[in-house]
């Protein structure tokens, strides 16, 4: 028996999206996508370019941000923050965000 896509921590949002509308055109995810990388867009609520009965879905339903914070560490000089986060599927792991010589932000 086929998993559901809303119950394995490692579907892809399209694949979720596919699943909870299954009548929706393809250019919904194209739109769905677009605002994830819109600066402007803190969570599903300012994706104003969907109808607002699948903006209700999505906020219910599809997490904005797949990882969870679990510990950030900053150096005294606040030039590198290392965080520990955690996916969906339970793993840990680290990253770090460093400023460069030339005043740029390295992850």
């Amino acid at each position: 028996m086929q998993e559901s896509v809303l119950s394995n921590p490692n579907a892809t949002r399209v694949e979720i999206f596919k699943q909870l509308f299954l009548n929706e055109p393809d250019f919904r995810i194209d739109q769905m996508q677009k605002v994830l990388f819109d600066i402007k867009a803190k969570g599903w609520k300012d994706a104003s370019t969907l109808p607002k009965d699948i903006r209700a879905v999505l906020i219910k339903k599809m997490p904005w941000i797949s990882l969870e914070e679990k510990l950030i560490l900053e150096s005294f000089a606040r030039d590198t923050f290392k965080a520990a986060v955690q996916g969906q599927d339970g793993l840990l792991f680290e990253t770090v965000l460093m400023k460069n010589r030339r005043e740029q932000w390295t992850i």
